[in-house]
């Protein structure tokens, strides 16, 4: 077989496995385990394919945020908040967009001005080598992959551009040399040593999340489920593993009667059917929804362990609904209020805890249950922690000049690295 049919022929099976095998569970030791195997087969089609990177000799480095697809999902809309953040409080770098998949009007829309180009084509390889040169002639001097990982290492060892960064919004692990690594789900610090890395942090700042001209149609949809309490989840159903989160929900909606428990899913899923064994009747899958929406219905979150909601959970909260879960080390947004208020600085720790009174996240399963049923008794209760939700996203995750800042300064310090390395 020839190199490109090689390369093309890795870069297929990586995509094919990317949502299945990876993500199956969807945890970052999976994750890590998959590309642990799987990267060196990339990283050896890349290396012959390699071509000697250019140092662009430009004064503020041009940097390439790289999409697999263009969407305004949540590492999408995270990126148009950074274009903004960056467009209201210019830094010394200059953006520019790349994805793999054409956009349409409503995604350029949302590039604050920054330069769009797309690499698809035929072929997986094709797509790559495509970046490349676009990158090449557009002196770009990083490339920076949002979220989505596919592409990465291959790019990265065919030298796509001098610096190749993965900004991780979940986060998982990657164990490949070479490769910036930053992080906005545990943003309290400049860097953290994780999973056996280095990572450099940045301070993301969320864009709004409700659509609140649907508040009328959420509160006639909630008036229509007749129960005490809505429970709910929203997310993909990959993060519906964990057999201890399922029977935490049935034991929840066993212990409180008067309630129900909504979810999302794209297919069917095992999940549905345990629950339909236990407690039949008190669920219901949405299928794939709009979560703005949905998000003004529940009145209480219940997050998945061990892989949690993301934007979902922010959304949540930003609607004045409370959103409990296990404490861990995975991420999602109860894990960003935990970093903060257990590990976090001095400073931050003392304003967190000035305003969270009560913590949403437990230690233990059985916590998280009893918590559960506090919230289904006591609607002052979830009133209050819905609230805290909200003041720390505004408190903590709404800084569009700390974003641009943060991120920058991470972006600048990996080439600075890079640069040093080289030379």
């Amino acid at each position: 077989m020839n190199p490109f049919d090689e390369a093309n022929e890795a870069l297929v099976a990586e995509r094919n496995s990317y949502s299945g095998i990876a993500k199956h569970p969807d945890t970052s030791e999976q994750f890590g385990r998959f590309y642990q195997l799987f990267g060196p087969w990339l990283a050896r089609t890349g290396s012959i394919m390699a071509e000697p990177p250019t140092w662009p000799d430009t004064d503020k480095p041009r940097v390439g945020f790289v999409m697999d697809n263009a969407t305004g999902i949540a590492h999408g809309a995270n990126l148009f908040e950074l274009l903004k953040a960056l467009e209201q409080h210019p830094q010394p770098i200059e953006p520019v967009v790349f994805s793999k998949e054409a956009a349409d009007d409503k995604f350029k829309s949302n590039l604050s001005g920054a330069e769009y180009h797309c690499f698809g084509s035929q072929t997986e390889a094709k797509c790559w080598l495509q970046l490349r040169t676009l990158a090449n002639r557009l002196d770009i001097t990083a490339l920076v992959w949002v979220s989505i990982v596919p592409g990465l290492i291959f790019s990265n060892f065919i030298k796509a551009a001098p610096v190749v960064i993965w900004w991780s919004q979940k986060w998982h692990t990657l164990h490949c040399k070479d490769i910036g690594l930053i992080d906005t789900t545990h943003p309290f610090w400049p860097t953290q040593e994780l999973a056996g890395q280095e990572w450099r942090s940045a301070r993301l700042s969320l864009p709004r999340l409700l659509d609140v001209t649907r508040r009328a149609e959420a509160e006639k949809i909630r008036n229509e489920l007749a129960y005490q309490t809505v429970f709910g989840w929203f997310g993909r159903e990959e993060k519906l593993f964990d057999p201890y989160f399922a029977d935490s929900v049935v034991q929840i909606l066993k212990a409180n009667e008067n309630s129900c428990f909504l979810w999302t899913s794209r297919s069917e899923h095992g999940f549905g059917e345990y629950l339909d064994q236990h407690v039949p009747g008190r669920h219901r899958c949405l299928g794939w929804v709009d979560c703005s929406l949905w998000s003004m219905v529940v009145d209480v979150g219940l997050d998945t362990f061990p892989f949690g909601m993301g934007h979902t959970a922010f959304q949540l909260w930003e609607a004045d609904k409370p959103v409990i879960g296990v404490a861990n080390e995975n991420p999602g947004a109860l894990n960003t209020m935990y970093q903060l208020v257990e590990e976090g600085p001095d400073d931050l720790k003392a304003e967190a805890a000035e305003l969270i009174s009560v913590k949403p996240y437990t230690e233990t399963i059985v916590d998280f249950i009893e918590l559960a049923g506090q919230l289904h008794n006591d609607r002052s209760l979830q009133k209050q922690m819905g609230t805290e939700g909200r003041l720390f996203i505004e408190t903590f995750l709404r800084d569009r000049k700390a974003y641009a800042e943060t991120m920058s300064t991470a972006i600048l310090e990996i080439i600075e690295e890079k640069r040093t390395d080289g030379d």
